[in-house]
């Protein structure tokens, strides 16, 4: 028996690819099914890390970054060029964004 799959394994051409157990196909949808279950399992401890390591920043960066986007957003405006608009709003969005995640939507440490 043993003799026989290692000869199916070898074989080649049309028999070839389909005498494997397994085809890539096979094995990269599992890799794939894996990944999510694991980022399933793992996403939200990672995210809770990440989260606290991010909030400590944010109280600081906040009034920095704000004024940093508007100043952009004011020389797009005044230049007329559409990047540097769309990064100027970009930034304020992001740092907009990031305030109200980080002090509404973010679980209150009770201590």
């Amino acid at each position: 028996m043993t003799g026989y799959l290692a000869g199916a394994l070898s074989v080649s051409g049309y028999l070839g690819r389909h005498a494997a157990w397994f085809s890539v196909r096979q094995v990269v949808v599992a890799l794939i099914f894996i990944a999510v279950l694991v980022a399933l399992v793992a996403g939200p401890l990672l995210l809770d890390v990440l989260g606290n390591l991010f909030s400590k920043g944010v109280e600081k960066a906040t009034p920095g970054g704000f004024v940093l986007g508007l100043v952009v957003l004011l020389i797009g405006l005044a230049s007329g060029v559409r990047v540097i608009i769309i990064t100027g709003a970009a930034l304020l969005g992001a740092v907009v964004l990031g305030y109200i995640i980080d002090k509404y939507l973010t679980p209150v440490a009770h201590t």
